[in-house]
């Protein structure tokens, strides 16, 4: 094996980065741009290899074109980031729990019911 010194992700930060990737699919497995469901927010994960860059987006409202967003950029690699594992770790639960909180609230005001 190669060895490039270079430090691999972190399990825990790998683990959770596909549990935001998980949750976003989970959230938008049904079509989400406003004009078909108004403000069902919309969640947009990239992953890019060269940087081990995470890139998460929350249309709060909804997808449209040139619409309003949160954008969090997370580098998972150690070595790219200059910061440790459980800083990374932090970033990537702050980012799930913003996802989280943005869906609950939209899923409580369209489902007073439940």
């Amino acid at each position: 094996m190669i060895d490039f010194n270079e430090k691999p992700i972190d399990t825990k930060v790998r683990e959770t980065a596909l549990r935001i990737m998980e949750r976003a699919m989970f959230y938008n497995s049904t079509q989400t741009e406003q004009k078909f469901t108004r403000n069902k927010p919309t969640f947009f994960v990239k992953f890019s290899g060269h940087l081990t860059g995470l890139y998460v987006d929350i249309h709060t409202n909804g997808w449209e074109p040139n619409g309003n967003s949160e954008s969090f950029v997370i580098y998972l690699a150690e070595n790219y980031y200059n910061g440790t594992a459980d800083e990374i770790q932090n970033e990537l639960v702050s980012v799930l729990k913003r996802m989280e909180k943005v869906y609950t609230t939209w899923y409580e005001k369209e489902n007073p019911n439940d």
